[in-house]
């Protein structure tokens, strides 16, 4: 349909020239930044990042902002079928645009039944940017996820899981290898384009099938600026682009479309990296029409974090009856008797919230579901009505740090003396880092950079870690099936500047797997890892490391400290580390530490986030 409308505009053009050109400055209108939006023409270019030229009416129209506007107009002033092959309906955003400029006011409006149900207008009320947490389970789900969604008015089912929603991501085969998956992302492999779907698909896919929380932004939008935006979306479902991970993402281009909005810029030019929070935190520091870009946060708790919240609000004796039914199968009546008839009712609210975490990621057990429906069936002998239970206080995204960060430190090493070093992290976080917007009690860290000082070695390079994925994976309630084992893999390039088997660059490779419990604001685990060289000094290829750690979190502070025996091919020896983040700000931490092997060494530094 598009190439049809091509071959038609040259015949009206130079007359609906004239027509504009005397009342509007075309070329005025067609620098407008939101005019420039509408076609995806960053702020530092001329040129669209949408790729398929179908998109465009002029044949220059990705590189001339003006040239497609003139086409635009052109076409819209023709006369068409009023179907939903109508101009309008393929282009309601530049149509509402359009007119709010003044322009095409004599112009009847299409109907656009497509559109129209699509992003069902008589309802429209606003729109919300929805992030998921990050999850270790799929790489180019490590750093986030964000969705657009509309709202509506609630009808008589009150529910917005039947909204329309936008997602954008990499058209990826579902048996992609996962290292051609990753090499592909990071040099733009893949094409990316936008698609829609009803917000339950995505919240049952995130949230209970990914056990991933998500964080509803709502905009603080007219209805007039939710009908562009719905409008604008309903264009991208047309359009293509190329995928990189680390750039050109769904953080990235959303964050483009959340520009027709906001009072100022979402992505700065020439960003290298982009990750979902900081989209996040733009938006919640942003302004529309002068006010506050956002109007409410919402959290939508993944069916596996509702089950914990209420379990552990349980009291030790019903804790206690629960993991007995679970154990037994049910056959613990004399148990879940002795408890009073408002314990039952929590007691089995809460297993058949267990029950349904543990559906989402075994739908075809036939035990489980037997389980449950043993569960509802005691419920329902019980009266009718839900035991109060105290609702998630988690710490939004947009009050965590940035993705990257620069840690300057002061080192004193019991062989080598004073010393600095300057560590720089593309990506994320690690243990320390506070826990907003990130799975809990895991460390994920790409591409850290860090060079070192001393005086008799001068500056060299300390490590370059390529990845550093941990996770506790605890198991906060003991019940079967919550949490897992823990896990670490890291490899890339380092120094060890506490052993005296000498501290040449090495590559290395580490995996490990183990155990870790959670008692209160503490984390103990136990791991073994295994460790692959180039070669120390004294021939030392590979070590088995057991060790053991805690994690302990208390106000604005948290403190990890591991101790652990290295046994190497030709050595062995014992070590400790011990780190701690004193405090921490909104963008910034102080840490100390101290480690020691053969020698000593401890350090003060000062972390920086954005």
């Amino acid at each position: 349909m598009r190439m049809l409308f091509g071959f038609t505009l040259s015949v009206t053009f130079l007359a609906s020239f004239n027509t504009f050109a005397a009342d509007v400055d075309l070329a005025k209108v067609s620098q407008q930044q939101d005019w420039r939006n509408l076609l995806h023409i960053p702020r530092h270019s001329n040129r669209s990042e949408i790729e398929n030229q179908a998109f465009f009416l002029a044949d220059n129209g990705r590189n001339d902002a003006e040239a497609e506007l003139r086409a635009t107009l052109a076409l819209f002033q023709q006369e068409h079928v009023d179907n939903n092959d109508h101009p309008q309906c393929i282009y309601p955003a530049r149509f509402f645009w359009l007119q709010q400029q003044g322009l095409l006011v004599d112009v009847e409006r299409a109907r656009c039944t497509d559109f129209s149900e699509w992003a069902e207008v008589a309802k429209l009320e606003s729109s919300s940017l929805i992030f998921a947490d990050g999850f270790l389970g799929n790489p180019a789900s490590f750093y986030g996820h964000l969705l657009l969604k509309n709202n509506t008015q609630a009808d008589e089912f009150g529910s917005e899981l039947l909204n329309n929603s936008m997602n954008f991501g990499a058209a990826v085969s579902d048996d992609e290898n996962p290292i051609v998956y990753i090499l592909k992302g990071l040099f733009g492999g893949y094409q990316a384009t936008y698609s829609a779907s009803h917000f339950y698909r995505y919240n049952l896919n995130y949230a209970e099938a990914e056990l991933r929380d998500l964080w509803n932004y709502e905009l603080n939008i007219s209805v007039e600026q939710a009908y562009l935006l719905a409008a604008h979306n309903w264009e991208l479902l047309n359009t293509a682009y190329t995928y990189y991970f680390t750039h050109r993402n769904c953080a990235y281009h959303l964050g483009r479309t959340l520009e027709l909005v906001t009072d100022q810029p979402m992505m700065p030019a020439h960003e290298p990296f982009v990750f979902p929070i900081a989209v996040v935190n733009r938006i919640f520091n942003n302004t529309i029409n002068g006010e506050p870009a956002v109007r409410s946060v919402r959290h939508v708790e993944s069916r596996q974090s509702r089950f914990r919240r209420k379990f552990l609000q349980l009291s030790n004796s019903e804790q206690h009856v629960a993991r007995r039914w679970v154990e037994t199968e049910g056959d613990s009546e004399s148990d879940f008797l002795e408890l009073n008839q408002s314990s039952r009712i929590r007691v089995l609210d809460v297993l058949a919230d267990y029950y349904e975490f543990q559906l989402s990621q075994q739908r075809n057990d036939s035990n489980l579901k037997q389980r449950k429906n043993e569960v509802l069936v005691a419920r329902m002998q019980l009266p009718a009505g839900a035991e109060a239970f105290v609702p998630a206080n988690a710490i939004p995204p947009h009050q965590g740090v940035g993705g990257s960060m620069l840690q300057p430190r002061l080192i004193h090493n019991s062989e080598l003396g004073a010393g600095v070093d300057l560590t720089y992290r593309i990506a994320y976080y690690d243990m320390l880092t506070p826990n907003a917007g990130k799975a809990p009690d895991s460390a994920l860290s790409m591409g850290e950079l860090g060079v070192r000082w001393h005086q008799d070695t001068g500056l060299e390079l300390a490590k370059l870690w390529a990845v550093n994925i941990e996770s506790l994976n605890i198991n906060p309630t003991g019940l079967p099936g919550d949490g897992g084992r823990a896990w670490i893999l890291r490899a890339g390039w380092q120094r060890n500047y506490v052993s005296a088997a000498g501290d040449d660059l090495q590559t290395f490779l580490r995996g490990g797997i183990g155990k870790a419990w959670q008692f209160g604001s503490t984390r103990l685990y136990t791991m073994l890892d295994g460790q692959l060289t180039g070669g120390d000094d004294l021939g030392n290829k590979f070590a088995i490391m057991p060790r053991v750690g805690f994690t302990y979190e208390f106000e604005r502070s948290k403190v990890q400290c591991e101790t652990r025996f290295i046994q190497a091919n030709r050595t062995n020896s014992w070590a400790y580390t011990c780190d701690a983040r004193a405090i921490h700000g909104s963008n910034w931490d102080m840490r100390i530490g101290i480690a020691h092997e053969d020698y000593t060494e401890g350090y003060l530094g000062v972390t920086v986030y954005w």
